[in-house]
């Protein structure tokens, strides 16, 4: 339009405002995202399901660790609690094993002294002297033989028996210490490890050749020559020198193999205690996310899962616990007693086979007099006390000798029992053994002053019992003029005796109940761990579904 000169300029009036035109947005870029994220093609459902960024990946990443770590606690729960009760059993079972080999060195240590009491007896031993020595033998043969067969062990070929040579007569030889411990046969037995094996094969190998020497000294003995002592000394210095040692050293790493059990049996767990928190921590990190990010406070299924694991681990170490302190206690103490209790006798039996040798070699006996007396002390820790002539005051040696601070084996039994009953049957013990001192002291004062026949006859040999029945009633007491050697030692040696079953039926209670305190515990652990597993895959299933 053409406006003329002069004329007022038209007035233009806004008309309705036109839609804005939205500028053009880059390629590449949603608007859904205002710009945020890639326009590219959406990820596949089942990538978007397991990226650990959403949601659905971290719930599905929750539920895999949670059954991988379960499942590992219960492989290695289970695993753990299976090696204990293994290890437990055997415990108990070394522990009969040891005992065994215990009751063989007392058994050889009793034949030895009945073989030296029958000698001193006369040209007749009494039978139940000659009786007893063939029971000692074969019960010791049994339990070798049991021992082997426990072991597996391969035995050395016994020599040949003693008849083969002249046992009596002026044909029999003169060197007795020719048939003691054939040096091959013995080195064939040895292995370098000192081990069980060896000893079992030495005790096979030896206990013929000890037979075979005790057959010859009674046979010359018999017929009143004096070559019997010698073969009597060579047998007993054979029993001593090569036979006890084995049998003591098989005691020894009998002994030393429950004390292995017991560290084993008692082992803490912690791989599988460790693996139980980490299944805790991650079900509570993952009950604290998904509160987080649905503001439920509550998911029945992973709650379930936490209760679970939280009682199995709870089980787990309290029947661990349980299981080692019971278990450590029927080793440290109750075994501990029954390892000093058997030592104490086994060294009583062998002090009183030199003290009837010290009389069978009529003075040429002082090494053995020597070995009483280091023994005896191995026993009560007393010292000797010096005699006054051959008629001593017994009462006044004895409490000279009860005045002396009880130590040695029977002090530390006295120590290490944990009853009434067991520090009772020590008591008993010591006072026998005091009885057992003052009638040795007499004998030696009779014997150093020539009086030879009055020493045997306070030995009791032509009257000697054996050792007590374990648990039968204690002797009557006896009037210390009246004791003879035979029956102090009878009754030390019942005492003793009782002590060591006492003490190893409070080793078999502790033992059980620790065994007892895990039975059951590896498949339960397996069966609540799975329960577990499954319980926490369900509460995170339902929150899955709601992303499908």
């Amino acid at each position: 339009m053409t406006t003329a000169p002069g004329a007022a300029a038209p007035v233009v009036t806004a008309g309705p405002a036109s839609p804005a035109v939205p500028a053009p947005r880059r390629p590449g870029r949603s608007p859904a995202t205002g710009g945020g994220a890639p326009d590219g093609p959406r990820l596949p459902r089942w990538l978007r399901a397991v990226l650990p960024h959403t949601t659905p990946g971290r719930l599905r990443g929750y539920a895999t660790g949670l059954v991988l770590v379960l499942s590992a606690f219960a492989v290695l729960g289970a695993m753990s609690v299976a090696a204990r009760q293994s290890a437990a059993a055997d415990l108990r079972e070394n522990a009969r094993l040891s005992t065994d080999a215990g009751e063989i060195h007392r058994l050889l240590a009793d034949a030895d002294a009945a073989a030296s009491a029958a000698f001193l007896a006369g040209s007749v031993a009494p039978p139940e002297l000659r009786q007893r020595y063939d029971e000692d033998i074969a019960r010791a043969a049994e339990y070798i033989v049991r021992a082997a067969e426990s072991l597996s062990a391969p035995t050395a070929a016994a020599p040949p028996p003693a008849s083969g040579r002249p046992t009596a007569g002026p044909d029999a030889t003169a060197d007795p210490g020719a048939w003691a411990v054939p040096p091959a046969t013995v080195a064939d037995c040895a292995d370098g490890s000192g081990g069980a094996r060896e000893q079992v094969c030495v005790l096979n190998s030896q206990l013929p050749v000890y037979t075979g020497l005790v057959e010859t000294a009674r046979a010359n003995n018999r017929q009143d020559f004096p070559l019997g002592g010698a073969y009597l000394r060579t047998a007993s210095q054979l029993m001593r020198d090569t036979i006890l040692p084995a049998a003591e050293q098989l005691y020894r790493v009998q002994s030393d193999q429950v004390r292995q059990d017991q560290e084993r049996a008692t082992e803490v767990p912690w791989a599988a205690v460790l693996l139980g928190v980490a299944a805790l921590a991650l079900l509570g990190r993952s009950q604290l996310w998904l509160f987080r990010h649905t503001h439920r406070v509550l998911n029945p299924g992973l709650a379930g899962a936490t209760v679970l694991v939280l009682g199995t681990v709870a089980w787990l170490v309290t029947a661990g616990l349980v299981s080692s302190e019971r278990l450590q206690r029927s080793e440290e103490q109750a075994f501990a007693s029954v390892r000093t209790l058997t030592t104490a006798r086994a060294e009583a039996l062998q002090a009183r086979g030199a003290e009837n040798m010290t009389l069978v070699l009529r003075g040429a006996g002082a090494d053995f007099e020597a070995d009483f007396v280091d023994r005896t002390a191995l026993l009560d820790g007393r010292e000797a006390v010096a005699g006054s002539g051959p008629d001593p005051d017994l009462e006044a040696l004895r409490e000279e000798y009860a005045a002396q601070p009880l130590g040695g084996g029977l002090g530390d039994a006295a120590g290490l029992a944990e009853d009434g009953a067991g520090r009772e049957l020590v008591a008993r013990a010591d006072q026998a053994m005091l009885d057992w001192r003052v009638v040795h002291q007499h004998i030696r004062a009779k014997d150093d002053n020539g009086e030879y026949p009055e020493a045997v006859e306070l030995v009791g040999a032509t009257a000697q019992p054996g050792p007590e029945e374990d648990g039968a009633a204690p002797a009557e007491p006896v009037e210390l003029t009246d004791l003879t050697a035979t029956t102090a030692f009878a009754a030390l040696d019942q005492a003793l005796g009782e002590a060591i079953q006492h003490e190893y039926g409070q080793f078999d209670r502790y033992s059980a109940s620790g065994q007892a305190a895990l039975a059951g515990l590896a498949p339960a652990l397996v069966a609540l761990a799975a329960l577990a597993g499954t319980s926490g895959l369900v509460g995170l299933n339902r929150r899955l579904a709601e992303y499908r």
